[in-house]
């Protein structure tokens, strides 16, 4: 994820003072610490605590230099900064996500990368739709289990194979947890504005693939602090369901006959020299064919239709809701080709930036 999505490669963490909010357990601190982190954790649970001092001392070097703080992470006051401030699938459970981003960065050197994952509302859309219905036809823990293992047994089957957590696990954190309260892309994109914080890499990506400027103008950084960009992106995420693999074949598909199109024309005219000698009535015709196929090449034809029938199918899960009936519920649940299937949108979105 560091290194290949967010392009942050674990060098980065060699010898950097790490300040982690919400640290759970630490299962995801302790590749920091095998990276070359000095690891400061914030964890308000006694109980979790416990489980990260048992963590790290089977599974951190020698040398390992680290901190356990029992502490909420709106109260804590390190008075200190370090180079790399992390919080991960913390924020959003909170009561206040913004107040806890700024404490998080207050605590970050001048030129230090704040690494950033949060549940977004789009990316999170499906499975409140699945809490909004559990809630509604549930009326204490013990039927919010049974109801979800129900209606949503794909989608809990499918994060216990691909997230290594056991079924109550997931259970308890999609479903049961009291507070799921997400921000848009829009929204921390203006958190990192606010506290001066540059946009480096986001997974993911939702800048546009039109870009290429050459260094010393506008910022990437400054341009991904676009809040109308992101929407694009953010109705992808609502209905992502394939993974990437999948999802990717109509592009594959529809590029390979581009491909065939376009070499030919820049194959023309390459490596120009004074001697060239070129084929123009050729390059013509390759032109007049590529401009046709321009003209109707859509590969987000399948996944245009794909979102809008599953907002049709969306529309027709709230009506059934409406109506009361649980069994109504099920029936429309089980009828469905694109809502809550595979990954029922996003579980994470990752964020990285650094203090201008």
């Amino acid at each position: 994820m560091f290194r290949d999505n967010l392009k942050f490669p674990t060098q980065m963490f060699q010898g950097a003072k790490l300040l982690d909010f919400g640290a759970g357990t630490g299962e995801h601190a302790i590749f920091y610490s095998r990276w070359g982190a000095e690891c400061t954790l914030v964890e308000v649970n006694d109980l979790a605590c416990n489980r990260i001092r048992s963590i790290f001392s089977q599974f951190t070097p020698e040398n390992a230099v680290y901190n356990i703080v029992e502490s909420s992470l709106f109260d804590v006051d390190l008075q200190e900064e370090f180079d790399i401030v992390a919080s991960e699938g913390v924020l959003h459970h909170t009561a206040a996500k913004e107040q806890g981003f700024k404490n998080l960065v207050n605590h970050l050197k001048i030129g230090g990368f704040v690494i950033l994952g949060i549940a977004t509302k789009t990316g999170q859309f499906q499975r409140d739709l699945q809490r909004m219905i559990l809630f509604r036809f549930a009326n204490d823990e013990k039927e919010i289990k049974s109801l979800a293992d129900r209606l949503f047994k794909s989608h809990i089957d499918r994060a216990v194979k691909y997230g290594k957590r056991d079924r109550q696990a997931v259970i308890f954190d999609t479903y049961v947890n009291p507070k799921y309260d997400t921000p848009s892309i829009a929204e921390v994109q203006q958190w990192f504005s606010n506290n001066h914080i540059a946009f480096y890499s986001a997974w993911p990506n939702f800048m546009p693939p039109v870009m290429g400027d050459s260094p010393g103008k506008l910022s990437l950084g400054e341009l991904q602090l676009n809040t109308d960009i992101s929407a694009v992106s953010e109705l992808f995420n609502l209905a992502h369901n394939k993974d990437d693999s999948e999802a990717l074949e109509a592009y594959a598909a529809a590029g390979h006959s581009l491909r065939e199109l376009l070499n030919p024309i820049v194959d023309e005219i390459s490596d120009v020299t004074p001697q060239s000698d070129f084929n123009l009535e050729r390059l013509i015709n390759d032109c007049g064919a590529l401009q046709k196929f321009v003209a109707t090449f859509n590969p987000f034809y399948s996944d245009v239709s794909r979102i809008s029938a599953m907002i049709r199918e969306v529309s027709t899960l709230i009506e059934t809701v409406h109506r009361g009936d649980i069994e109504e519920v099920a029936d429309s649940i089980t009828s469905f080709e694109h809502l809550f299937e595979g990954t029922a949108g996003l579980g994470v979105n990752y964020f990285v930036g650094y203090k201008e």
